[in-house]
């Protein structure tokens, strides 16, 4: 995700807008910027008073897997079945959203043991 423009960029642009002088088209070309950018900040600047980005919005997906330490016990308790399964037994879960925990604590299927920590024998 791209970086929020800075505040000295929004209020020269918006300083720009006020004066009347230049179209949107003319003060998005002149400081590069789209002139969606420049609605968005006119409304959200007649909407809440204030130009600052956007702050405390959530960023990436919320897990479904959020208790590490139960699920490595969980493994520990079930090490030879199939990720499908396993997702079953856990509950509410898709096979890949097992597989991506697994990956994200570094676990590996070998063929002497399913589930082993990657490193270790």
């Amino acid at each position: 995700m791209a970086a929020a423009y800075s505040l000295d960029l929004r209020s020269r642009v918006l300083a720009e807008y006020d004066k009347g002088v230049f179209k949107k088209s003319e003060i998005a070309e002149l400081f590069k910027i789209d002139q969606k950018t420049i609605y968005n900040w006119v409304k959200r600047r007649s909407l809440t008073g204030e130009i600052k980005p956007k702050s405390g919005y959530q960023q990436g997906h919320s897990h479904k897997i959020t208790e590490q330490e139960k699920f490595k016990e969980f493994i520990a308790n079930n090490p030879n079945i199939n990720l499908k399964e396993l997702a079953k037994r856990w509950g509410n879960v898709s096979h890949v959203t097992i597989g991506r925990m697994l990956h994200k604590l570094n676990y590996t299927f070998k063929k002497n043991s399913l589930f082993t920590k990657s490193g270790t024998k």
